[in-house]
């Protein structure tokens, strides 16, 4: 009666019934689809259940295409009434998911012994670099037993991200993590407000001006405006774009498709880092392996905070500053540059052609030399390798 079924969708009521099926000493190997991992509501109360039950020995995610009925890719839960010593309180996770098996849609027939991998560390219960892991029910509960494999293993290659030289922490101890501004849409008031909001932050920058004007909303208190220094982040998308908040945003209204990361006073000099990392490959695929839902695909606030950061040394924080000014100071240039070449076809006075024409061709004439200066080995001797070398 423990194992009633309360699940809507009825996947665990499925589930439940191998279970109380079996004898004591029972196991059972059952394909299900990947949402029966991860869902809450009722079906995340079943698996609470069972996980608190240690009756799950492994939970392996399969590629897509394996199935004639459908494209989706499926997992295999092995369930055990009678785990080994070595698998008590904790579950192996296997993320076969880049296992490239081929697959003849004409015979329906999976190419013979893709899935020997799978079976091997299934066999030896061992762990495996961006493959297998071992994870106590202790760590299952922190994660509000979420079964996905791509929670629990590094298959990034976080742990050896900058040569293994860094700590990983999540992002709730170094950070408050909130959503933005609930917005009613059927007002229609003329607005005065300008709000940012999840599109907005996938531009390489942003102009105050740009964004949509709202109508102030009710009750100030749950209004969530911008800090100098904040991270935003979209909320809905594949790939989440993330953005700093520079000073000229800084007290714009932000909208409930974007979250906040508000660094405590401790990490402020992170800031710059953590965009670029949030932003990068690395960090992208990292999102991405949170991200819920085909429709809308979204991340959720739960899910943002538990996110792990790998923290750096601060020389590291340092040259990711120095690079961005850097290429402040390059884009500052183009703009002079693209500054130039339109007011070149913008001379219609004929008297001051001579004049403006010399000015211009003075003003490219700087910018490239501050171009090639950059490039002259005397200068980059004098400025930047040792003092005895120069001399």
């Amino acid at each position: 009666s423990s194992w009633r079924a309360i699940g809507s969708l009825g996947n665990y009521a499925f589930i439940q019934h191998v279970l109380a099926s079996l004898n004591e000493q029972g196991k059972a190997v059952i394909l299900v689809a990947p949402g029966t991992l991860f869902h809450s509501g009722h079906d995340g109360q079943l698996r609470q259940r069972m996980i608190e039950s240690d009756v799950i020995e492994a939970v392996i995610t399969l590629p897509p295409n394996l199935l004639p009925s459908t494209s989706i890719s499926v997992a295999i839960l092995v369930l055990n009434k009678a785990k080994p010593p070595a698998l008590k309180g904790k579950v192996l996770f296997v993320y076969g998911d880049e296992l490239k098996p081929y697959v003849d849609r004409r015979s329906q027939r999976i190419q013979e012994g893709w899935w020997q991998p799978i079976v091997d560390i299934v066999h030896k219960r061992q762990e495996r670099s961006r493959f297998a892991a071992l994870i106590s029910l202790e760590k299952l509960t922190h994660n509000e037993f979420n079964l996905a494999p791509a929670r629990y293993i590094d298959l990034l290659g976080l742990k050896t991200f900058l040569g293994g030289k860094t700590n990983l922490e999540v992002l709730s101890k170094l950070a408050e993590v909130f959503q933005g501004t609930r917005i009613d849409s059927s007002r229609t008031a003329n607005g005065t407000t300008r709000i940012i909001k999840g599109r907005h932050l996938s531009l390489t920058q942003i102009k105050v001006e740009d964004l949509t004007l709202t109508p102030v909303p009710d009750g100030t208190r749950s209004s969530v405006y911008a800090r100098q220094g904040d991270i935003l982040i979209q909320r809905i998308g594949l790939k989440p774009s993330a953005y700093l908040v520079t000073e000229e945003l800084d007290g714009v209204l932000v909208d409930s498709t974007v979250y906040v990361i508000r660094l405590k006073a401790s990490q402020h000099s992170l800031a710059r880092y953590l965009v670029e990392f949030l932003n990068s490959d690395i960090g992208q695929g990292l999102l991405s392996s949170y991200i819920k839902g085909a429709g809308a695909p979204t991340l959720t606030l739960t899910d943002l905070r538990q996110l792990q950061i790998p923290l750096v040394q601060p020389s590291v924080t340092e040259l990711i500053n120095d690079l961005y000014n850097v290429e402040q100071r390059l884009l500052t240039r183009i703009s002079q540059t693209r500054h130039v070449r339109q007011r070149l076809f913008s001379i219609n006075d004929a008297a001051t052609v001579d004049v403006t024409l010399k000015d211009l061709s003075a003003e490219a004439q700087v910018l490239s030399a501050s171009l090639v200066q950059a490039e002259d080995l005397e200068f980059r001797i004098r400025n930047f390798y040792p003092y005895t070398l120069a001399f």
